[in-house]
């Protein structure tokens, strides 16, 4: 579980990224989730665009995508969410 310290960390280093998953109208599927692992295998860090019009959904359909992907939930700004899967080894980033 990130704190606040590594959440604001990880804010700062996703703010130029731009998304490369989209949850659009079929939800979180197997297909959708596979993206996300390739995603975070490749980058640790990633901005996932979710289309719903409901905050409500927006963070949970955010949230089911961080349990399956075994990924952590840093925020969701709008219909942006930041999610983050630190590598095992050689990670590029140093959470404080």
């Amino acid at each position: 579980m990130l704190d606040n310290k590594q959440k604001k960390y990880l804010k700062g280093q996703a703010h130029h990224l731009k998304q490369v998953v989209q949850i659009g109208s079929n939800g979180v599927t197997a297909k959708l989730i596979k993206e996300v692992l390739q995603a975070l295998t490749a980058h640790e860090l990633i901005k996932i665009q979710v289309q719903h019009d409901e905050k409500q959904v927006r963070q949970q359909l955010a949230e089911e995508v961080c349990a399956q992907s075994q990924a952590q939930f840093v925020q969701l700004i709008g219909k942006q969410a930041i999610v983050f899967k630190q590598a095992k080894t050689d990670s590029k980033f140093k959470l404080p």
